[in-house]
């Protein structure tokens, strides 16, 4: 499978044409004009058909999602956003109503997102205990298990890809993007 994943797009209905990567399709959600920052894509290989899935996307303000379904393989491929702040308890409700409904149709999935729910606080934050054991109790298993977020004072590890493809021999990376904006000067 080739379909990377972004988190905090910053994309607009108006910016999104704007996103290629040659010999990907992009599928992207953006927030509304109204509101600046996040936004969630997927980049899908263009010899993979596939489906969009608006089904597993959260009907409240949650969270962002992105999914489709990869139609030759029966795989479900998503990318997955919560804001800091937003509601921990509603954001695992709606993680529960998504694997329930991804383990009624008997698809593998793969879900990536920077969920901002530090998975190394699970035993002394109660919500995020909350969380871990929604995912476990679907058969559903954190790939990153070290911290994706390191200063000198403090690792997190708030950025993961959730599978129950348990079966396969699966490596992650993160890559981080830096993007170099053009200085113009006045005269």
């Amino acid at each position: 499978l080739s379909v990377p994943g972004l988190t905090e797009t910053w994309t607009t209905s108006f910016t999104e044409n704007l996103y290629h990567i040659e010999g990907y399709k992009s599928v992207l959600k953006s927030r509304d004009t109204s509101t600046y920052g996040g936004g969630v894509g997927l980049f899908v290989l263009e010899s993979l058909p596939y489906l969009i899935r608006e089904d597993l996307s959260p009907s409240d303000n949650c969270a962002e999602a992105v999914f489709i379904e990869l139609t030759n393989d029966n795989v479900i491929v998503g990318c997955i956003y919560r804001p800091p702040g937003h509601d921990i308890n509603l954001f695992t409700a709606y993680v529960d109503s998504l694997l329930t409904t991804i383990n009624k149709e008997h698809k593998t999935a793969f879900i990536a997102g920077d969920f901002n729910i530090d998975f190394l606080k699970s035993d002394v934050h109660q919500p995020t205990a909350d969380y871990t054991n929604c995912i476990f109790s679907h058969c559903f298993f954190p790939v990153i298990n070290r911290p994706t977020r390191i200063s000198e004072t403090s690792a997190t590890l708030i950025d993961n890809i959730l599978t129950n493809a348990f079966r396969l021999q699966l490596s992650s990376a993160i890559v981080f993007l830096h993007t170099f904006l053009p200085m113009f000067s006045m005269c």
